[in-house]
C-alpha cells in the first residue's frame, strides 16, 4: 500500500509540473522566435497583381479566370495568362506564374504602336 507521504509528494510534484507548464506557456516569445514567424508570415503572404501599363488607357485582361483585373488584386498560386491591348497599340499577352512566398511587384507592360 502506497503511504500518504509518497502520495502527497507526487501531488505536489504533479501540480508544480502543470503550474511551471502553464508559467512557460504565458511567457512571451523571443525575439528569434518573432522574427522566424515573421518570416513565415511573409513567405505565405497573398501575391498582389498590379499591371502597369503605357499607355495608360490599356486594358489588363487575366483570361483564364472570371474576375476582372482590378490594382492589387490577390492571385493565388497558378498560372495566369494575362492580356494588355489599347486601340492603336499590339496587344501582348503572356503567362505569369504565382509561386507562394513570392513577393508583389508591379510589372510593367510598355505597348508597341501598330
Amino acid at each position: 500500500m502506497i503511504k500518504t507521504s509518497k502520495l502527497f509528494t507526487a501531488w505536489i510534484v504533479l501540480w508544480l509540473l502543470l503550474v511551471c507548464g502553464q508559467l512557460f506557456a504565458k511567457l512571451p516569445s523571443s525575439p528569434q522566435h518573432s522574427a522566424l514567424s515573421q518570416h513565415s508570415a511573409t513567405s505565405t503572404a497573398p501575391f498582389h497583381l498590379t499591371v502597369l501599363a503605357e499607355p495608360a488607357n490599356a486594358r489588363v485582361r487575366i483570361m483564364n479566370i472570371r474576375d476582372k483585373y482590378r490594382p492589387a488584386m490577390v492571385l493565388a498560386p497558378g498560372r495566369y495568362r494575362v492580356q494588355v491591348d489599347a486601340p492603336g497599340y499590339r496587344s501582348q499577352q503572356f503567362w505569369l506564374t504565382v509561386k507562394a512566398g513570392r513577393p508583389s511587384q508591379p510589372l510593367h507592360v510598355a505597348l508597341q504602336r501598330q
